[in-house]
């Protein structure tokens, strides 16, 4: 497990021996004011976090950090890796845009603000967590007093669609 520790470096606790190792790792170079965010892939094991401009790193465990590339606004918000290995999240202040990271290639893709057009239109402003489902779906929670859950089901690559005709 690994965690902020005092500066720009993570902190280390090995779950097995219940020692805890400070400034373990160091971040990479960046703007690392306030609180990390971070991600997690399940299938992998990589973990993703962003400085507060924008940029965004993966980080694994014996290989250190790696520069995906930045966010088209800063800060980023929340974010979530879904089954093919494609991160999610918001990024921007007031009115948070979705990006989408193609975290092999690096490229980002802008998909605009949060809008919901059932029972009455509704826009998302700012998201405070992300969590990916069983089947690749992410739940969005709003940062506010009237938030809501959101609910996103991106297009999963390699999906097989099957056909119910011969």
């Amino acid at each position: 497990m690994f965690g902020q520790d005092e500066g720009t470096q993570l902190w280390h606790f090995d779950v097995a021996s219940g020692h805890i190792r400070r400034a373990a790792v160091h971040l990479p170079d960046g703007e690392w004011a306030g609180p990390l965010r971070w991600a997690r892939d399940r299938h992998s094991g990589l973990l993703f976090t962003a400085d507060a401009a924008g940029r965004l790193f993966s980080f694994d465990e014996n290989k250190g950090f790696r520069a995906l590339g930045r966010a088209h606004l800063a800060p980023v918000g929340p974010m979530a890796v879904v089954p093919d290995g494609r991160l999610f999240g918001f990024c921007g202040d007031e009115m948070a845009n979705l990006f989408c990271c193609d975290t092999v290639s690096g490229s980002f893709t802008n998909l605009g603000v949060a809008a919901s057009i059932l029972e009455q239109r509704r826009y998302g402003y700012q998201f405070g967590d992300a969590v990916t489902g069983p089947d690749g779906e992410i739940v969005f929670g709003e940062d506010d007093n009237g938030g809501h859950l959101w609910l996103y089901f991106p297009k999963i690559k390699g999906a097989i669609s099957t056909s119910l005709t011969p």
